[in-house]
């Protein structure tokens, strides 16, 4: 309702949020409708969010392909991978080497839209295995865009985005967060809550670089890391989780309207 108030003057990243929350709008109503439960509602969203994200991904780095992005003059990748170089070069190495400036600013329009694309390409592919990539694609993406230094990086944006991939592992995310919010009662139950619990440490010192979006780098390294757990539960399950269903009649609503926004 808040972004539809503020249209047309939203960030991408609220369009992206809107679309799937319509999605799963549909998929409750249509699970409403046929009189099933919600956790039916969830899991037929699953496949839409999942291809909403394909395209999404793929579309972003799609449209770079122009002389404006793909110039190191003009191009805001260029501006990500000097100012990371810049945050994360120790100083006792001294200053970055003419050679290694030079790379990092050219290489930056490329990296963006390789990334992308790819994380696009193998959230489109059927199965677990390209899902887990695909999650994982994702994942490094947005590590890169949270941490990028002040003015530069849009943490919010990464965190915005990254509330979504819970469809992409619902069951195994949900086992994850049981995991983390029950009590400790073995070595590897304490060892996986002392890796959270550094995560988070990390994403707090580290997240000041992205100044008034501190607490975006540090929400998103939170989810990160439960998503991350929830991949290698979902890697080692003994018993295959079930297939996600085929996308319905408001699913595919959903994606004719992602796909022309997109595209378009």
């Amino acid at each position: 309702g808040a972004r539809l108030v503020k249209m047309p003057y939203i960030f991408d990243s609220d369009i992206w949020a809107f679309m799937f929350d319509g999605a799963l709008v549909l998929s409750l109503c249509s699970a409403l409708s046929r009189r099933a439960d919600v956790d039916a509602a969830v899991k037929e969203t699953g496949p839409t969010v999942k291809a909403i994200l394909a395209m999404f991904y793929f579309g972003a780095g799609f449209w770079k392909f122009n002389t404006s992005f793909i110039s190191a003059r003009t191009s805001c990748g260029s501006v990500f991978t000097a100012s990371l170089l810049a945050q994360m070069w120790p100083q006792a190495w001294g200053e970055p080497s003419d050679f290694v400036a030079r790379l990092a600013v050219g290489i930056g329009p490329w990296m963006t839209i390789g990334g992308e694309c790819a994380a696009g390409v193998v959230l489109a592919m059927p199965g677990k295995v390209w899902r887990l990539m695909g999650l994982a694609c994702v994942l490094m993406l947005h590590l890169g865009i949270s941490y990028t230094p002040f003015p530069n990086g849009i943490a919010n944006f990464s965190y915005t985005s990254a509330t979504r991939y819970y469809f992409l592992l619902p069951e195994a995310t949900c086992e994850a967060l049981a995991e983390l919010m029950s009590a400790p009662r073995t070595l590897q139950d304490l060892t996986t809550r002392a890796a959270y619990a550094v995560a988070i440490a990390m994403a707090w010192h580290f997240g000041k670089a992205a100044g008034v979006q501190h607490m975006g780098a540090v929400y998103f390294s939170a989810l990160a890391a439960l998503y991350a757990r929830a991949a290698w539960l979902e890697a080692r399950r003994q018993i295959p989780a079930l297939e996600p269903p085929a996308i319905g009649a408001a699913g595919r609503v959903v994606l004719a309207v992602c796909g022309f926004w997109a595209f378009g």
